[in-house]
């Protein structure tokens, strides 16, 4: 126990200065983290030409916390008609939060739900003063858990829904972020713990065998390097999955061209490890793709996508292209 009231002041002092430091998590550990990196999050990026996969993040210009309504942030907090928090209405599932719109907007994202029997449901609320202050776009896509999935100000086309909702349920089996290998940030640890693992195998040897001393050596200076091998060719290759945007012709049911076939300028496709883009500067038409949009093979094409776990339409038809992998 301190009694000297020098050595109590002197102790208070190193506590308030250094070791509170180590608890002092601030806000924005928990109500402004942002899933920054996350695959099951719509995120939105920055108009960056060098950088396009650069995610939004919130702007933090004071230590006072703000609440942010970017995808991958927790769902601000405001008081609802019927309820004190906002946050009481999350839990049991997706929730879609209409401001100043009805319960029947987004049928293409709400089908697409149901088609997955992913609990789901809608609130639309008017455009009030409180929501206004913290949501600024019209439609929001929250988890269960409060988080922003995806927020849009206008309602999404059946291959924007699709692929909302193949996102936010993990379907999309690809990572539009970089993982990039680690590396050794001290080369020079590497190689002392390369030289330890030498001299402890020597040191082994040398208690429990008779073997000469250089042979020793030997087999010393051969595990040490056997260990740099192997450490240098553990380090995994880079590989960046992305995804396509592209334009595209899309079957939205089964007819004729004019009332079956649909213009997308965006069309969104996932790029995988086995996967290539390429720009294409001509692309034919085959029989078979006339057929398949009438119905053809419609069977076949349900079994694949209910394996898939996946909506049949939109289908892209077409199978031959000439251009070049970009």
């Amino acid at each position: 126990v301190i009694t000297n009231p020098m050595s109590k002041f002197v102790m208070q002092l190193f506590f308030n200065g250094v070791l509170s430091g180590q608890f002092n998590l601030g806000s924005d550990i928990i109500f402004g983290y942002q899933y920054s990196d996350s695959n099951i999050i719509v995120h939105e990026f920055e108009d960056d030409a060098d950088e396009p996969n650069l995610v939004k993040t919130p702007k933090r210009t004071t230590n006072k916390f703000v609440p942010s309504s970017l995808p991958g942030c927790r769902a601000p907090h405001i008081v609802l008609p019927e309820s004190a928090t906002i946050h009481d209405i999350f839990g049991k599932g997706f929730v879609l939060l209409v401001i100043g719109g009805n319960e029947s907007d987004c049928k293409t994202l709400q089908e697409q739900f149901q088609n997955r029997g992913v609990p789901f449901e809608v609130r639309a609320y008017p455009k009030l003063p409180e929501l206004l202050e913290h949501y600024d776009r019209k439609y929001y896509l929250i988890r269960s858990d409060g988080t922003i999935a995806w927020r849009s100000d206008s309602q999404p086309s059946t291959n924007q829904a699709e692929n909302v909702v193949m996102t936010v349920c993990g379907d999309l089996p690809y990572n539009p972020f970089p993982k990039i290998a680690l590396q050794d940030p001290i080369p020079s640890f590497s190689f002392l713990t390369d030289v330890s693992i030498g001299l402890w195998s020597t040191c082994m040897l040398k208690r429990y065998t008779d073997l000469p001393n250089m042979t020793v050596a030997g087999i010393g200076l051969g595990v040490a390097s056997l260990s740099t091998i192997l450490r240098s060719s553990a380090v995994p290759s880079v590989f960046l999955q992305q995804v396509s945007r592209h334009q595209a012709w899309l079957t939205t049911k089964y007819g004729a061209a004019n009332t079956a076939l649909m213009f997308e300028d965006k069309y969104v496709r996932n790029v995988g490890p086995k996967d290539v883009v390429i720009k294409v500067h001509a692309a034919s038409i085959n029989p078979i793709d006339i057929k398949i949009r009438e119905g053809y093979r419609a069977t076949l094409l349900a079994k694949q996508a209910k394996k898939e776990c996946r909506s049949i339409f939109p289908i892209v038809l077409g199978r031959d292209c000439s251009g070049e992998v970009v």
